[in-house]
């Protein structure tokens, strides 16, 4: 399922916006769509993550949509800004994920947490 979109300048930059009509046009399919069906975030067997950058050659792709249906392996989605590519494609073709999620302890004390953002590689990024 896709959310529509449209391109615009904000404060001297490229956005993409999404216009409320389509917002709770999205929201509303979401709801009809059997749990089964929906995309996840992370997939934990490949480490995986939704609009996880990969590069080669100097290109970048993200991922943009990892879906089960009803199997136990993912469909994930690569594009770059040619095409898409599955997963598997992308690997075969030398493609290599710029940030990995490790596999830590879970923390359940009161504390305080620390994030690490990757550094952006151009002026206008959105980390």
């Amino acid at each position: 399922m896709k959310l529509k979109s449209y391109e615009d300048t904000y404060r001297g930059k490229k956005t993409f916006f999404i216009k409320k009509e389509d917002l709770k046009q999205y929201n509303k399919d979401v709801e009809e769509k059997p749990k089964s069906l929906w995309e996840t975030i992370y997939d934990k067997k490949t480490g995986v993550f939704l609009f996880q950058p990969y590069f080669n050659n100097g290109e970048l792709a993200r991922v943009m949509s990892i879906g089960r249906n009803g199997s136990a392996r993912a469909k994930i989605t690569l594009k770059t800004i040619a095409s898409e590519l599955t997963l598997e494609e992308a690997l075969g073709l030398g493609w290599k994920p710029t940030y990995l999620i490790e596999e830590k302890k879970q923390v359940t004390a009161y504390g305080f947490a620390k994030f690490v953002f990757p550094i952006p590689r151009t002026l206008d990024s959105v980390i």
